[in-house]
């Protein structure tokens, strides 16, 4: 079924058949509203714009206490370029989803849409979409980029569920990238990324991708809620100018489990709920370039009291105040790579202390990593949000004793000495991403071991398979 709207419309959504799709495109200064009378099942809903200059639109989904399930939605072009104007009428957000039980959206992508300028002595909060004085929200997969908000308050890549009555938000395979959230009169504006909520009973999100811009908490924002757990999420990149790249999270009960919180600009993380565990997680290279009194650092946090073991398996690459995890050094890069162009992004390097340094206990069944790769690929889950290929060449004994020379190699071979009675059934030469490359003839000669390496070039590794099964790996640079 295909709607366009010009000035404002009304639709009941019930005279749409269950299972079928719907498509949306707004003119210039227009508004729909869709009403669910009864329970709605739709299988797409695509709702986009005929204008590319800023203009008023917006689409309200009212639930009267029915449930919602949509699989595909997408929002793409949509702008409101006054949003003192919006808000007086009662938007609030371009997309709103209002007084619904419950809403299942299997998969949502929110791209290019835009929120423009406000009145700064207005507090608000507008976002992408809106979900409010509903019980429950579920999302399987959400993708949100290239949203855009000049506003005071902003959630502009999401959600801001306001002061609405919300009870449980669970959200899996979330992606908010290259969103920017600014104003250029409010003191603090550009309120995360994804304003998840303000008073949501419970917030879990699993498998998120946060990376945007902004100014305060750039990454991930929750206000005043009672329990919220993070799992195997990347929260990165988000340049934040004062209080918390990363995220902020107070007054909540909090959760993080198997997360890389890096490069974040304006600290990692501010924690400041009164119960607080850190599982798995890793903070590394976060920093403030700017704002007042705000050294660098990864975690922040605010009169919380820290129990004993909160932090287990943790690193971090700063002290920090109450944290009984272990340390990084600065200088000591954990991942093979920063670049999110490149297939190692944020995965911990061969020799990395993240890998296999995880605690297990933590992991659900079956449980994949923040790609969507199997965990535990040696012997314990890796610390972050993304599983190495590669074996722990740390918690092996032999690697210790271990002398690998010419590096860099010259003449095609290398020779490794400290064997011992090891047996050596296997030598595999692997790339920086733990594929392997080739299985690499070898023999020993005069107590050494010699491995022959043609033809090889970039970051590789070699990986000793010993008799028993056990695998020892070493590091042979750039070749």
């Amino acid at each position: 079924m295909f709607v366009y709207v010009q000035g404002h419309d009304t639709l009941d959504l019930a005279q749409i058949p269950s299972e079928s799709n719907l498509t949306i495109v707004l003119a210039r200064r227009s508004a729909l509203v869709l009403k669910a009378l009864n329970d709605v099942k739709l299988s797409k809903i695509e709702i986009s714009s005929d204008v590319t200059t800023p203009a008023q639109q917006s689409v309200i989904f009212q639930g009267y206490n029915h449930d919602l399930l949509i699989d595909t939605l997408r929002i793409a072009g949509l702008t409101v370029s006054d949003t003192t104007v919006a808000v007086r009428n009662g938007l609030k957000s371009l997309v709103r989803f209002t007084g619904f039980q419950d809403i299942h959206l299997s998969s949502v992508s929110s791209f290019g849409n835009y929120s423009g300028y406000n009145d700064p002595e207005i507090l608000i909060s507008f976002g992408s979409i809106l979900f409010d004085n509903t019980v429950r929200v579920s999302i399987d997969t959400l993708l949100l980029q290239k949203n855009l908000s000049v506003v005071r308050g902003a959630g502009a890549a999401f959600v801001d569920l306001g002061t609405a009555n919300v009870k449980y938000v669970e959200c899996e395979a979330c992606a908010s990238i290259d969103s920017m959230i600014t104003a250029t009169r409010a003191t603090y504006s550009g309120q995360g990324g994804c304003i998840f909520s303000r008073f949501v009973d419970s917030l879990t999100i699993e498998s998120g991708s946060f990376m945007n811009a902004g100014y305060f908490g750039a990454g991930v924002l929750h206000l005043n809620g009672d329990y919220v757990s993070i799992s195997n999420s990347i929260i990165a990149f988000n340049r934040g100018y004062a209080f918390s790249g990363g995220g902020l999270e107070p007054n909540s009960a909090f959760t993080l489990t198997n997360c890389t919180i890096a490069y974040n600009g304006a600290f990692g993380m501010i924690v400041a709920g009164a119960n607080t565990s850190i599982y798995n997680s890793v903070f590394f290279g976060n920093n403030t370039t700017a704002g007042p009194n705000r050294p660098p650092t990864d975690i922040v946090y605010s009169y919380l009291q820290l129990g004993p073991k909160q932090f287990v398996n943790s690193y971090a690459s700063s002290p920090v105040r109450g944290y009984d995890g272990a340390l990084i050094d600065p200088e000591e890069l954990p991942f093979a790579s920063a670049d999110i162009s490149t297939p190692t992004f944020l995965q911990p390097s061969m020799d990395s202390k993240l890998v296999d340094a995880g605690n297990s206990e933590f992991l659900s069944v079956d449980a994949t990593d923040a790609y969507g790769n199997p965990r535990i690929q040696g012997r314990s889950v890796d610390i972050g949000a993304v599983e190495s290929p590669f074996v722990s060449s740390t918690r092996h004994p032999l690697v210790d004793q271990l002398r690998v020379y010419p590096i860099p190699v010259v003449d095609e071979f290398v020779f490794i000495e400290g064997l011992g009675d090891a047996q050596i059934r296997e030598v595999r030469m692997l790339d920086a991403v733990g594929r392997l490359l080739q299985v690499c003839e070898h023999a020993t000669v005069g107590g050494r071991l010699r491995v022959e390496t043609p033809g090889v070039s970039g970051r590789v590794y070699l990986q000793l398979v010993l008799s028993d099964g056990s695998k020892a790996s070493v590091s042979l640079g750039v070749l």
